[in-house]
């Protein structure tokens, strides 16, 4: 007689239960941030060049698929999926390691991240005129 197990498909995989929040930051430097990323700009504030004067929660969601933005909602995913992947990755098969490895090796994925980071920066200099709402979190 065959014996089988129930492995989880990734549709039956969930999701962490999470909240998502739609920030907005203003700050004073005394630098040009267009160019530089957020891990840059804040290590130029820590140093002295710059203070944070705000932070203002602009939405919540309380899942995943309630980010109205497509981008910012498969970024999540693939993070998602790569968080998944390393807490299994003592159970794959040493080929498919070492290609992901190689993968991961040759990836621009670093560049990709930044990008949309910095593209969400100079896009969002438009909305800095606008007046724009507070939510408040019900919690």
């Amino acid at each position: 007689m065959w014996k089988t197990s129930v492995v989880a498909q990734p549709s039956q995989i969930s999701e962490p239960k999470q909240r998502y929040f739609k920030v907005q930051m203003r700050a004073w430097t005394n630098f040009d941030p267009i160019n530089k990323s957020l891990a840059e700009i804040a290590e130029l504030i820590e140093k002295g060049n710059g203070f944070l004067t705000m932070v203002e929660v602009l939405e919540v969601e309380n899942s995943l698929e309630s980010v109205p933005d497509e981008e910012v909602r498969n970024a999540f995913e693939n993070i998602l999926a790569a968080k998944r992947l390393m807490a299994a990755a003592n159970n794959l098969p040493a080929k498919l390691k070492e290609e992901l490895r190689s993968a991961l090796d040759k990836s621009t994925d670093a560049e990709v991240g930044t990008d949309l980071a910095k593209k969400r920066a100079v896009s969002s200099a438009v909305d800095l005129g606008r007046p724009q709402l507070r939510v408040e979190d019900a919690s």
